[in-house]
């Protein structure tokens, strides 16, 4: 028994020793250890810089939903749309994405993401009340004038000039009625420029009252023509004395009086001459020439003729005249035939002018009109599509309400905030822009005025 025991003693003991040499490390083991271990920090150091990128990528998605907390609604209307907006949404897709945003979102910040998945785009609008310019078409052609001309609220206004040329030769001291024709005359002038329309300029231009018709005073009758009265606004009392300051005696320069009479019109503007007379050319002049020459010499005035109390071959000498300035011969053999050659003369100019008036105020009033409902339109669609981003958003709150962590009662107000401050910046810069193309309407109505008849 005894020597029994003591084998089952050695067997374990050299078991115990067997097991030990197993466990003991070698030295190699031990080497390749220590290069395991020192590699180790290297792994750790490259999964730190992963999670430094990871935040950093989350930091800035965080900064992109943090763009729509700006109290610029301004900003807002600039920003880029939400990734489903407009024909883009899919409201599964958005209510599996809310349903995945992280946990521990304030309300503020899961409103930011909803906004970023559903926000709708107001980029356009914004653009339109940044950079708005009103638009009218550009004025009629004045009466008179053959060249359309562009106006703008920048050009020199254009007028209407009308210069009157009396005839102040001998000849209209003759008696017609019992009353000298120069007589007739005056009155008929004086009643035709207080008929021209309100804002006319108007000019007064006499030959043949210096001088006499006598052979000693014919070099002087006929190297002198005057302004009495020069381009203005009609005065009664100034224009009555510049016709009371002369008298018919000389000879007939017609020529000289289209040459110097031109040279006084304004640069811009419809230019007009009414010349009156009893007679023919009688200095040697050529008036055809000097009104062919006025024609190209940039002031194109056209060149009426009322041939007062003439004979046939003076009426065709006078008519020439009217023929190369592209206006009119008139008759008027007696007093009431100047008078009413007048009164319809001034009648014409006024009615013209009223025309291209209320034409030209009637087409700016409807471009004002289509402006209007345009900015109206936009208006319109712009606030439809803000209510749609609300519906929207309210929708899908409803839909993971119990699945999220947020507050969805808190995150629907925000919407509606949105949607009210979006609304009323629309309708307030809409109002704005309708203001901006009323005023142009005025100017422009002003400018019309101006440079037509009043009523």
């Amino acid at each position: 028994m005894k020597k029994r025991i003591a084998c089952l003693m050695l067997c374990a003991f050299l078991g115990l020793a067997a097991c030990s040499e197993e466990e003991e490390p070698s030295s190699e083991t031990i080497q390749d250890q220590t290069v395991d271990e020192a590699e180790e920090p290297e792994e750790l150091d490259e999964t730190a810089e992963d999670v430094e990128d990871d935040l950093e990528s989350e930091a800035k998605a965080e900064e992109a939903f943090t763009r729509y907390e700006t109290d610029s609604v301004e900003e807002l209307m600039r920003q880029e749309p939400g990734l489903y907006h407009g024909d883009e949404f899919d409201e599964d897709t958005v209510v599996e994405e809310v349903k995945n945003f992280p946990e521990g979102l304030t309300d503020q910040q899961a409103f930011n993401r909803m906004l970023n998945l559903m926000a709708e785009d107001f980029r356009e609008e914004q653009d339109l009340f940044d950079n708005y310019e009103v638009q009218f078409e550009e004025l009629t052609e004045m009466p008179g004038v053959e060249q359309a001309q562009e106006m703008t609220e920048q050009e020199e206004k254009q007028d209407l000039n009308v210069q009157i040329l009396i005839d102040a030769s001998g000849s209209m001291a003759a008696e017609m009625d019992g009353k000298p024709k120069m007589d007739i005359a005056k009155e008929a002038v004086q009643t035709f420029a207080s008929n021209l329309p309100e804002e006319a300029n108007v000019a007064l231009h006499v030959y043949g009252h210096k001088g006499s018709n006598q052979t000693e005073g014919k070099e002087e009758s006929c190297s002198q023509t005057e302004t009495l009265y020069s381009f203005n606004q009609y005065d009664e009392v100034d224009f009555q004395a510049s016709l009371d300051s002369f008298q018919a005696t000389g000879y007939t320069p017609i020529a000289l009086a289209i040459e110097e009479a031109g040279a006084l019109f304004p640069e811009s503007g419809e230019n007009i001459i009414y010349i009156v007379s009893d007679g023919e050319e009688t200095c040697g002049g050529n008036p055809v020439e000097a009104t062919m020459s006025l024609q190209h010499s940039g002031v194109s005035a056209v060149v009426h003729i009322i041939g007062f109390d003439v004979n046939d071959a003076e009426r065709q000498a006078l008519e020439a005249i009217a023929d190369a300035g592209e206006g009119e011969y008139f008759r008027a053999d007696n007093a009431e035939m100047l008078d009413e050659t007048f009164s319809q003369e001034s009648e014409n100019l006024e009615l013209e002018w009223l025309q291209w008036r209320n034409t030209n105020i009637l087409n700016n009033l409807m471009s004002k009109n289509d402006q209007t409902l345009s900015l109206l339109e936009m208006q319109n669609a712009a606030i439809l599509r803000s209510l749609d981003e609300l519906n929207r958003i309210i929708s899908v709150i409803y839909k993971v309400n119990g699945e999220v962590d947020f507050d969805v009662r808190e995150v629907r107000e925000l919407a509606r905030e949105r949607k009210d401050l979006i609304s009323d910046h629309i309708r307030t810069s809409r109002e704005d822009l309708d203001k901006k193309v009323r005023e142009t309407l005025d100017g422009r109505e002003e400018e019309i005025r101006d440079n037509g008849s009043e009523d």
